[in-house]
């Protein structure tokens, strides 16, 4: 309970940030164009110095062992986002796109721009140094199969795994197992450069989203049974999972957190980059977004975390 108000506080910065974004596309502050080349930025530059100076933790045998205990917690969450993503498109008959569009919502959860600070405002310094181990499949995936979903003539590639925030994450757990640590100038000058990671990260959430028709989200009903099961079902199933096996503190809530975040809006680039639906993406992203920012605080607290 005592984290209660820096998780609600945090959340409510999202919506804030997000609304500035959206004001700022629909005041014709900034254009598409402007979207998609701060997005490169966020990705390219922003983030892995964020995740690299998030690594930057006092090594112990026990956190070794607990984070290789994440890596495989979080490529089965992975696994299992897909195959909830096909078997709920198989029984509601989603095809095409839509069906790229929906798988990809279910296994991708926003675990960067939203999960790393809410797992911090819960669990903090370790929790969030957690956040980033559990992000390391997720980077994998999300840049090579993910990319091969949302793009009909997309091929796997390994190049697309080496990707920027993969390779920080991969730099940063070596510094974490290595007797070596960054010296203070390049450490203060990476902790600056990633700094604005989260707060520019949403309002990118709000730009994109700025573009999604409103009216036409209520006639799909399929968007608020995904927005169920990407933000309460497939938390819940991952909270009784882990505690069957043992799991408890925070190796049992930072999984949980990553779990409930909304879906990632690297979809609705996915889709213009690729010529996909850019409308049903953006329109999902929207729905698990907004209704994340009241059934995270809500989440943590029934759960107990």
């Amino acid at each position: 309970m005592s984290q209660m108000m820096p998780l609600i506080n945090t959340v409510t910065a999202f919506l804030a940030l997000m609304i500035v974004g959206y004001l700022a596309v629909k005041r014709g502050m900034v254009d598409d164009d402007f979207a998609k080349k701060l997005s490169k930025l966020l990705f390219n530059v922003l983030m892995p110095c964020f995740v690299i100076t998030s690594m930057q933790y006092e090594f112990t045998p026990e956190i070794l062992l607990q984070s290789v205990w994440l890596l495989l917690i979080s490529a089965t969450m992975t696994a299992v986002g897909f195959a909830i993503g096909w078997l709920f498109c198989k029984l509601t008959r989603i095809d095409g796109y839509f069906k790229r569009i929906i798988t990809s919502a279910m296994a991708f959860p926003n675990f960067s721009f939203m999960g790393f600070p809410v797992a911090y405002a819960v669990f903090g310094e370790l929790g969030l140094f957690y956040a980033v181990i559990i992000s390391i499949p997720l980077l994998m995936t999300a840049q090579s199969i993910g990319n091969v979903i949302l793009n009909p003539n997309g091929n796997f590639g390994w190049k697309k795994v080496l990707n920027p925030p993969f390779i920080a994450a991969l730099l940063g757990f070596t510094l974490f197992v290595s007797p070596i640590k960054l010296p203070g100038a390049i450490y203060t000058s990476l902790e600056l450069i990633g700094r604005p990671t989260i707060p520019i990260s949403m309002i990118l959430v709000g730009l994109l989203l700025a573009n999604a028709p409103l009216k036409s989200i209520f006639r799909e009903w399929r968007y608020f049974a995904v927005t169920a099961i990407r933000l309460i079902l497939f938390p819940l199933l991952v909270f009784f999972v882990l505690r069957a096996f043992g799991f408890e503190g925070v190796m049992l809530g930072v999984p949980v957190i990553i779990a409930m975040m909304p879906a990632a809006a690297k979809i609705i680039v996915a889709a213009a980059n690729f010529g996909g639906d850019t409308v049903k993406a953006a329109q999902i992203t929207m729905v698990t977004t907004l209704l994340s920012v009241l059934t995270i605080p809500i989440m943590v607290w029934i759960l107990g975390l």
